[in-house]
């Protein structure tokens, strides 16, 4: 069996709860405040990403050595270029190629989770991520 590790599995729990935020957030701003769908993705995007921040810093990584607006600046720099991948992909998958709205964003949030979590883990959290060894899940 491949080992995990436990901080990738930590981020992917917690990616998911934000992954039903943002979900919940625009299928309600969409479909029933009728608010633009790129807008409401957007809505939906920065409410994930505010949770995901604190969960994160406290559960995932355990990091409290950096100043709190540091590390939220960082994360959220990375989480705007997300949101623009994100858009991005959305733009090509739903305008384009005519996915359903909810499967276009489905796939792009899955590959805009392996961004974030590159990015956080080595610019966000790096400064403990290279102090010790990570834990793997077996």
């Amino acid at each position: 069996m491949i080992p995990i590790p436990k901080k990738l599995v930590r981020f992917a729990v917690t990616g998911a709860i934000g992954f039903i935020l943002d979900f919940g957030c625009t299928f309600l701003l969409k479909e029933k405040l009728e608010v633009h769908p790129y807008m409401a993705n957007s809505l939906g995007f920065t409410l994930a990403v505010v949770h995901n921040y604190f969960i994160n810093k406290y559960w995932t990584f355990g990091e409290r050595s950096r100043p709190d607006w540091i590390q939220f600046l960082s994360f959220v720099l990375i989480s705007i270029i997300g949101l623009l991948l994100n858009t991005l992909l959305l733009v090509c998958l739903y305008d384009w190629f005519n996915f359903n709205f909810y499967i276009a964003k489905l796939m792009a949030t899955v590959l805009v989770m392996l961004w974030n979590y590159i990015a956080n883990s080595k610019i966000t959290y790096g400064n403990i991520e290279t102090k010790k060894k990570e834990a793997f899940v077996k």
